[in-house]
């Protein structure tokens, strides 16, 4: 594209760099391809593909633990959808300032957020979208106490996910997701998740092949799972493996989960560490 003078072409390719480094958790490389390309299409007032990019840095936002620049990103991304009425980009606006306002812990903005998503995503065929908004509604809604709600909705992803195979690297977040909700439900009292919980674990360890940036989450959720069935040993060194990969691709807040879930196995060392991230 930079030998042909195409400008489009070579945003597009920039994306798609940015893309590949985000699945691997190479985070420079992803930021300046991404905003490489966020360049190319301002000088072209080319929103579509600006918003693209918006996306993409978002997401490296979100990982490496900036939520509120991730949330802010989101909301260009919003505002740039909104006005020329694009309705897939404007639903990825509002699911992406949930899943900052989810991390941060505002459950009440993360609810609303990722129950306008899901209505947005009526009708449409994103494949995606369904999985990664579904997924953390789930979480979300363990969290915040609403259990029957999040388990039809942690179900209701874990079907969809095993109907199709996995387009993109965003999509992690979902499996996550719905994992999560499982084993919080678990940690309610409710035992009887634990077969769904296997199975969402599975997905995600599925996933973790094909993405290196969900192995954090792979192998740190297995620990908690071990930990909720009383296997102590085993979660112990699934959880030691989760934090020394989530430390390696500098992902503070898997680091934060795995680091509370050996606190919570009697690693005393842990529970400082976990509340510093």
């Amino acid at each position: 594209a930079e030998v042909t003078r195409d400008p489009v072409g070579l945003g597009k390719a920039l994306y798609s760099e940015a893309a590949f480094h985000v699945g691997v958790g190479a985070w420079d490389p992803a930021r300046t391809a991404a905003s490489r390309g966020l360049e190319i299409a301002t000088e072209l007032r080319n929103p579509q593909e600006a918003e693209v990019a918006h996306t993409i840095l978002g997401h490296v936002e979100f990982a490496t633990g900036a939520y509120e620049a991730s949330r802010k990103s989101a909301v260009v991304l919003y505002e740039s959808a909104h006005a020329r009425d694009n309705l897939q980009h404007r639903t990825w606006g509002v699911y992406t300032q949930a899943r900052a306002a989810l991390y941060l812990g505002d459950l009440d903005a993360a609810i609303r957020d990722f129950d306008a998503g899901m209505h947005m995503l009526e009708g449409q065929s994103d494949h995606a979208s369904h999985i990664l908004c579904g997924g953390m509604l789930a979480s979300a809604l363990a969290r915040a106490g609403s259990t029957g709600r999040a388990r039809t909705a942690a179900d209701a992803t874990t079907e969809r996910i095993g109907s199709k195979r996995t387009p993109v690297f965003t999509i992690a977040e979902g499996f996550i997701g719905a994992a999560d909700a499982y084993l919080e439900l678990w940690r309610r009292g409710d035992a009887s998740v634990a077969p769904a919980a296997r199975t969402a674990l599975a997905n995600l360890a599925r996933l973790a092949k094909l993405f290196p940036i969900a192995s954090p989450a792979a192998a740190t959720l297995t620990g908690v799972y071990h930990l909720r069935a009383g296997s102590r040993r085993r979660a112990v060194r699934h959880l030691r493996r989760g934090l020394a990969i989530a430390e390696r691709l500098h992902m503070p807040y898997d680091q934060a989960v795995a680091h509370a879930a050996l606190a919570e196995a009697g690693l005393d060392d842990h529970a400082a560490a976990a509340r510093a991230l």
